[in-house]
């Protein structure tokens, strides 16, 4: 059985925003945590974005993360959209504006989202600069996103 002395050790005390509201204190357990469970302690949807903050600087934290949660730690909630706006290119035919689930997605399951077969290259196009996308990796989804999907492989 717990005693009240192993209880507080057990809880941490952190500063919670969302959005931009007032920051509220919250007391929650202490210790590894993963970042899912952390925001159902905090009180959030499991869809919003949690970020870690330490003075003017953010980190986004993946559901899947583990944390070590200590009293005094500072949380940016945000709330995300459940679906974003991107566009899509294939090889050279018109550019297709495509509604998509946002979030942190698996690129074999973007590639079925996108509607493009599972053989085709996909990338990220960002800044005019194209990075190859492995299927076996994860990225966050969001609308403004531009994909291309080059069979064959090869970019122009």
């Amino acid at each position: 059985m717990q005693t009240e002395v192993d209880k507080k050790r057990a809880e941490a005390h952190v500063h919670l925003r969302v959005g931009h509201g007032e920051p509220e204190r919250k007391t929650v357990p202490a210790g590894p945590t993963e970042v899912g469970h952390l925001k159902k302690e905090l009180g959030l949807p499991l869809t919003d974005a949690l970020y870690l903050v330490h003075g003017d600087e953010r980190r986004l934290l993946p559901d899947s993360n583990t944390l070590n949660v200590e009293t005094g730690m500072h949380f940016l909630a945000e709330r995300k959209p459940l679906e974003a706006h991107v566009t899509l290119g294939i090889d050279d035919k018109p550019i297709e504006k495509k509604t998509i689930p946002a979030g942190e997605t698996r690129v074999s399951a973007l590639k079925k989202e996108l509607g493009v077969p599972e053989s085709v290259v996909l990338y990220l196009v960002h800044n005019h600069r194209r990075r190859v996308l492995d299927d076996a990796e994860t990225i966050n989804v969001e609308s403004g996103m531009h994909f291309e999907a080059i069979t064959g492989g090869k970019a122009s």
